[in-house]
């Protein structure tokens, strides 16, 4: 079943091959990395924002989430970048949504890594 015009993916493959110039060689590096970037980098800062929620440390929060959204944008996912993008926007800082938009990446984020092989 294909996607229907402007439906956001979790990772659109077909987007990041075309920036890669349809280079395979070069697309299955990139994708070693967004497996070791996924597996690290991004799993240490959703523990960063566990903490910064925790701490109530709201700058800090919207800090990592631009930085998730940069990662999600350069490696086409489409919806990791959405979800972040909406957690670095949400300026009423209750607890409650912060807590529901961040289990929400953390989901995303798991279903990414199965994803991206």
């Amino acid at each position: 079943m294909e996607n229907a015009p402007n439906t956001p993916l979790h990772f659109d493959s077909e987007k990041l091959k075309s920036r890669m110039g349809n280079n395979q060689a070069i697309y299955l590096q990139f994708i070693t990395l967004l497996q070791t970037t996924l597996n690290g980098q991004v799993s240490n800062m959703i523990e960063e924002l566990k903490a910064c929620i925790d701490a109530e440390n709201f700058a800090e929060l919207r800090s990592v989430a631009h930085k998730i959204k940069g990662i999600s944008l350069s490696s086409s996912f489409e919806i990791l970048a959405h979800l972040s993008s909406t957690l670095e926007k949400e300026t009423d800082n209750n607890k409650e949504i912060l807590q529901q938009l961040l289990q929400e990446i953390t989901d995303e984020v798991e279903l990414l890594k199965k994803l991206v092989v």
